[in-house]
């Protein structure tokens, strides 16, 4: 992602959550040493994002939007994909997340990651909504000893 694109990324952020982060707030996740963030494209126009921190060994997503008429077509579902196979490059251990518990799309696409549920924040969000926390391990597993 690059500092022109955060318009846009505000842009697709005020159409896809009720209490949306503002372009400085954008920006300063962007610049952010601890920060990684990617944008998706379809035909050369940013339809989605992805803003996550990355430290200690582990990844924490903050926020994965696409734009409504870009949804159910696979570009968060890439966006995510490309952040945790860069985890797993890494050595990550773990992901960490959360989502609105209300929010059934989102919470099937990270079961279908390998998610799992790990708590909840009640009242998380500024309009009362509760949120899921959601982790996924990544320490590689042992086949009948072989890691």
């Amino acid at each position: 992602m690059r500092e022109d694109d955060v318009p846009r990324v505000a842009a697709i952020e005020r159409e896809s959550y009720p209490d949306p982060w503002s372009e400085k707030m954008l920006l300063d996740a962007l610049l952010h040493p601890i920060g990684f963030a990617a944008v998706g494209e379809h035909r050369g126009r940013v339809e989605g994002y992805l803003f996550a921190y990355e430290l200690h060994g582990e990844g924490h997503l903050l926020n994965l939007a696409v734009a409504s008429s870009e949804r159910r077509r696979g570009l968060g579902r890439a966006l995510l994909a490309h952040w945790l196979d860069r985890g797993r490059r890494l050595g990550w251990s773990v992901v960490h997340l959360e989502v609105r518990a209300g929010n059934d799309a989102a919470v099937h696409l990270y079961e279908t990651f390998g998610f799992e549920r790990a708590g909840l924040r009640k009242s998380y969000y500024p309009d009362g909504e509760d949120a899921l926390l959601m982790t996924l391990d990544l320490t590689p597993k042992e086949t009948n000893g072989v890691p």
